[in-house]
């Protein structure tokens, strides 16, 4: 069953010269050949992105910033009498009501907001996010654990953080390096450090997070931790940055391992296969995907 504001895997019906036709349930939707990858053949499963555009499904196979159920910080491109546009990363623009705003705001602002359906079934957007997530720690979390992190805002005490889509915590401003250069709205990692007895979360951030460690098992034991550790989050990063999915997994020439990342072959699986393990990535026959 196909799901309206999300990333859906939908097999390819049917190809033409401009592009191809998914099945999604009893619709056909089509996806433009600009968007195809090289060699498509009817069967194959592609990742597409489904909405509403004037009450027809639409489909890309574009990434967009956000989709249902996730808060992203996003700029305004316009408005009309009753609400804004926000750049969402796909050809239609994302709708946010004035009656979900908590102040007026302009063209190139930028601003979090959560990405929610309306009752037609239309993508919308609210800033009144804080009811969609939780204050204290969800099951299945715990110290130490690496997590990845949305920073929202600056406070008297630290910085205040989106934890995976699920719950808030503090980067406290003792845990803060003096030359941080986090930005707000954009995603990195950091660790848990400590669970609260209210259930609320302390995060450290991967630099301190390797002096405890240093301490801990001294630095002939931390060189592979970090060696590793940053090879996980160079990975995640190139998937980031290239749409969710990169064309390198275990059955890669080790020379292109070399290459791209500058480790061994056997590094390099078992720094995906880690990955995989953590439910952050899905190895397939041609590549590596970011698990969503």
């Amino acid at each position: 069953m196909i799901t309206i504001g999300k990333i859906n895997r939908l097999p390819i019906t049917e190809i033409t010269e401009k592009g191809c036709f998914l099945a999604a349930d009893d619709q056909q939707v089509f996806i433009p050949l600009s968007q195809m990858k090289e060699g498509a053949q009817t069967g194959d499963l592609v990742d597409a992105f489904l909405y509403y555009d004037d009450e027809r499904l639409t489909a890309t196979a574009k990434r967009p910033k956000a989709q249902v159920g996730e808060l992203a910080y996003l700029p305004v491109v316009g408005s009309n009498r009753f609400g804004y546009f926000l750049n969402i990363g796909i050809r239609k623009d994302l709708f946010l009501p004035f009656d979900q705003v908590k102040e007026r705001y302009d063209t190139d602002d930028s601003i979090f907001v959560y990405v929610y359906l309306d009752y037609q079934k239309r993508l919308c957007a609210t800033t009144r996010y804080e009811k969609h997530f939780s204050e204290t720690v969800t099951e299945g979390f715990s110290a130490g654990d690496q997590v990845k992190v949305l920073p929202i805002m600056k406070t008297p005490i630290g910085i205040k953080v989106l934890v995976e889509n699920k719950f808030f915590a503090m980067i406290l401003n003792h845990d803060l390096p003096k030359d941080s250069s986090i930005r707000f709205g954009r995603k990195f990692f950091a660790f848990i450090k400590n669970i609260r007895a209210d259930q609320k979360v302390d995060l450290v951030l991967p630099e301190h997070n390797h002096q405890q460690k240093d301490r801990e098992a001294g630095e002939a034991g931390t060189a592979a931790y970090r060696t590793n550790e940053q090879l996980e989050q160079s990975i995640l990063q190139m998937l980031e940055n290239n749409g969710g999915f990169i064309p390198f997994n275990d059955r890669t020439d080790p020379k292109v391992i070399q290459k791209v990342f500058k480790v061994s072959k056997g590094v390099f699986k078992k720094t995906i296969g880690n990955l995989y393990k953590q439910n952050k990535i899905v190895i397939e026959i041609t590549g590596i995907r970011l698990n969503n």
